[in-house]
């Protein structure tokens, strides 16, 4: 992100206001618990940890939430996007502030004005549909995904199936899933370097440690979600060969066996 003495003061009432809403508990609801959530992981202190992709899906879930709260103002029927007012004022805030450092930063500002056809939506709907047991089981692996990551894989699945087909919506949709599409592609390319080390390491009779025992667990992971990943990587990774997916899958088998 910029970092100005003036984007850090924009930056820094952007928390403060983030955290003046999440003292509200229970009452932000189920529509805007998440979120928020997601965005108090995506501000932290210190500017230059925070992620770009990452911030400007969260604050865009956000303040969807309120757009939501709009609409669902001019039914007279129950609504479930319809939010506390005690909330509302401050979410506003939250909303206010957050477009400043968007259009602050050139890098969020251009993920804001690039838009998604609403007709491919389909595409993500599916590709969702597809890395939903990979997240199920990354989410069950505290040794090869730490709690960040795993909240992060969460907080893209949780994005990509609110997206709708209004612009916003659909390119934070569209933004949460090349950034799952990273996650998994770190994965697969940890997993082969621990399949291309493990010959070596076996070699040498090493078979304590904790890196031996996240490497077998990343090796696990990847082996036990092969079919998984072979269907996600058809969608996702399109360029990578069925023969390229066959070979990195053989040397993870491999790798397994000198365990037995």
């Amino acid at each position: 992100l910029t970092d100005t003495p003036l984007y850090r003061r924009d930056y820094d009432e952007l928390r403060s206001d983030v955290l003046r809403l999440a003292q509200h508990g229970q009452r932000l609801g189920a529509a805007l618990n998440g979120p928020l959530a997601a965005l108090q992981r995506s501000l932290p202190e210190d500017l230059a940890e925070a992620e770009t992709v990452s911030l400007w899906r969260d604050f865009h879930r956000v303040s969807g939430a309120l757009a939501k709260h709009e609409i669902a103002l001019r039914s007279k029927d129950f609504s479930p996007d319809r939010l506390d007012e005690a909330c509302v004022v401050d979410l506003r805030g939250v909303v206010s502030a957050g477009n400043i450092v968007v259009l602050g930063d050139p890098k969020l500002l251009a993920l804001s004005e690039s838009t998604r056809p609403a007709q491919l939506r389909v595409e993500v709907v599916e590709e969702a549909a597809l890395a939903q047991p990979l997240v199920e089981a990354l989410t069950e692996e505290p040794l090869i995904a730490d709690e960040d990551v795993r909240f992060d894989a969460e907080a893209n699945a949780a994005a990509i199936a609110e997206g709708e087909d209004n612009l916003i919506d659909a390119k934070v949709a569209e933004v949460a899933t090349k950034a799952q599409r990273n996650v998994f592609a770190a994965v697969i390319t940890s997993a082969r370097r621990f399949a291309k080390a493990e010959p070596g390491l076996a070699a040498k009779g090493i078979r304590e440690g904790g890196y031996r025992e996240i490497g077998k667990r990343m090796l696990e992971y990847a082996w036990n979600n092969r079919g998984a990943f072979a269907r996600y990587a058809q969608h996702a990774y399109s360029y990578i060969s069925a023969n390229d997916w066959q070979r990195i899958f053989h040397a993870i088998g491999e790798a397994l066996k000198l365990w037995r």
